[in-house]
């Protein structure tokens, strides 16, 4: 694994020891800097900057180095050098950044550029162009990781003061990283098998139980304890008062199905920081990703429009189109779609801009929906 450091000390001797395995993290200890990062493979790690270190200390499938005389504030990022073999689930790529999956604090925004796919995206002829290699470096286009010393954090004190707790919504169901045709940016470079549920029969392809392209599998003890200890980073370093659990039933998938006594359930149970902190967690079960007169108007996903031939999110909707697939002059219908949208008021509505429509807005509705959040 390569560490890649962006400062001004190229050219320089860099005191190198060989670290610690835990915490799993980028950890100051106000002499240097330990770097832990999961990935189970056997090629040498690198740590990425101006000059790139080869992380050779591996305890676990974890890779570590400590690097003396650092402070917080150094940049950085990963690259990992294994075989590249989508037929086999490993999308290594040693010419892509990758960000790390640990990291507190970022720089530079993220822009899209075909660089930042493990395969050559321009291939548009092919159906198996996502098992091309793209040669092209994504570092220009991706934000950089920044090192910060956790103790010195100022937690945004107000809302405690005025005794209101913090609940976070958090994704811990699947990444920004998507399918086979999405980008490389973190996970999917450091070790796609190990992270994603991949197909049990040709592991080039991804299980998509949330309708992004891909599910963690959160069943295995590396992606647990990752969750598990971001959960305690907000609540520890962050004062964080609870949690809304994106689709909490796939955090809770386990081989086949959702288990209430799944490995996840059973840690939140007996953490003892989540035990003993008060800590409210919310399971958030399904949402609603139509806008309410789509859950009312479809039986099929139309996502054409989308760019990706209809193909993204899942082909099974917990829709309904009252007999009629799409608008409709239907009086009876219509009535019926009316009452069932006030019906469906109670759940939680996922909305994007380029979904709602204000100027269509069925104002009747719109009323209703005021008198609910007055009561």
């Amino acid at each position: 694994m390569l560490l890649h450091f962006y400062s001004d000390w190229e050219g320089t001797t860099i005191p190198i020891c060989s670290g610690r395995p835990y915490p799993l993290d980028v950890y100051y200890d106000d002499h240097g800097i330990n770097f832990a990062l999961y990935s189970d493979h056997d090629e040498k790690q690198q740590l990425i900057g101006y000059a790139l270190i080869y992380i050779k200390e591996q305890t676990h499938q974890i890779w570590h180095i400590y690097l003396s005389d650092f402070e917080p504030g150094q940049i950085y990022a990963y690259r990992v050098d294994d075989p590249f073999d989508p037929q086999n689930g490993d999308r290594f790529n040693v010419i892509k950044l990758l960000i790390d999956p640990y990291v507190r604090a970022i720089t530079g925004i993220l822009d899209w550029h075909d660089s930042l796919f493990g395969y050559n995206i321009d291939d548009d002829l092919s159906p198996d162009k996502d098992l091309t290699f793209n040669i092209e470096d994504s570092a220009p286009y991706i934000p950089k990781c920044v090192v910060i010393d956790s103790n010195s954090f100022n937690w945004v004190k107000k809302l405690h003061k005025a005794g209101i707790k913090v609940i976070l919504d958090v994704t811990y169901n699947h990444t920004g990283e998507g399918n086979r045709f999405r980008p490389t940016l973190s996970l999917k470079g450091i070790d796609n098998r190990i992270y994603y549920r991949l197909s049990e029969h040709d592991r080039r392809y991804y299980f998509d139980y949330t309708g992004t392209g891909n599910t963690l599998i959160c069943r295995l003890p590396n992606v647990l304890r990752l969750i598990m200890d971001s959960v305690r980073y907000w609540i520890l370093d962050m004062y964080v008062g609870g949690f809304r659990l994106d689709l909490a039933t796939i955090i809770a998938h386990e081989l086949h199905a959702v288990d209430r006594l799944s490995a996840f359930f059973e840690i939140i149970h007996q953490d003892p920081v989540i035990g003993t902190e008060n800590i409210v967690i919310v399971l958030g079960i399904i949402g609603v990703r139509f806008t309410l007169n789509d859950l009312v108007s479809y039986n099929e996903k139309h996502n054409h429009r989308y760019g990706e031939d209809n193909f993204d999110g899942k082909s099974y909707n917990r829709s309904w189109n009252c007999g009629i697939e799409g608008a409709t002059n239907d009086v009876h219908v219509n009535a019926f779609r009316d009452c069932q949208e006030r019906n469906f008021s109670n759940n939680i509505v996922f909305i994007t801009r380029d979904w709602l429509n204000w100027n269509k807005a069925d104002q009747h509705l719109l009323e209703f929906t005021q008198k609910l959040i007055s009561l």
